[in-house]
């Protein structure tokens, strides 16, 4: 839990350094460690972000990551399933433990995290990529159930993933928004060049000019 900005952060790889990573980045924060596949873990940091911030939280990103790396015919059950657990169980716990601060505080923002790799595929991500994927088909769900109670669900992806693939996500995603009238806002279409309109018919009565 932090407020302002933050940068990666892995514990993983180097407890110490990935705390003093964490220390220097970011200004009012509080650095709580756990697995976010452990409901109970994610529903203790919420807790205690509502006691301290002194509300409920409005905002929440779920960030937290892994991957083995590998291809299908390297990697192991288990690989797939450490990964599902901490993509998708862990944004499902991350959503489901913010959502009820969110209603009673009348909306707010749940941003998940998705990648480029759900949509082109990658070499050497056959444990991350479906995860990734089922992150946005659940981010597409929650947006909808929660967007009429004023909580918006985005989908956001690293820009540098996107160059990479010289794909490109387009716009917000996953905003159920009323459609406008067709006819809001628009001009009439001018004629195309080279093709004249057509006089409307002129209607006379019997008897006259």
């Amino acid at each position: 839990m932090y407020r302002r900005r933050a940068g990666r952060l892995d514990l993983d790889a180097d407890p110490a350094d990935g705390r003093a990573s964490f220390e220097e980045r970011v200004e009012s924060r509080r650095l709580l460690e756990g697995d976010v596949s452990d409901r109970a873990v994610v529903d203790e940091a919420v807790r205690v972000a509502t006691e301290e911030g002194g509300d409920d939280p409005t905002v929440a990103v779920n960030c937290a990551g892994v991957g083995s790396g590998g291809r299908f015919e390297e990697i192991t059950v288990e690989d797939l399933r450490r990964t599902f657990r901490v993509h998708v169980e862990g944004t499902f716990n991350g959503c489901r433990a913010v959502l009820p601060g969110m209603d009673d505080a009348g909306g707010g923002a749940i941003v998940n995290t998705g990648s480029i790799a759900a949509l082109v595929g990658w070499r050497a991500t056959a444990d991350y990529t479906p995860a990734k994927g089922a992150v946005e088909a659940m981010t597409r769900q929650l947006a909808a159930e929660a967007s009429p109670k004023g909580v918006r669900v985005p989908l956001t992806a690293r820009r540098d993933n996107r160059r990479a693939t010289g794909e490109r996500l387009r716009g917000p995603r996953w905003q159920p928004t009323r459609p406008r009238p067709r006819t809001a806002g628009r001009r009439p279409a001018a004629p195309r060049a080279g093709r004249r309109r057509s006089a409307p018919p002129v209607r006379t009565r019997p008897g006259g000019p």
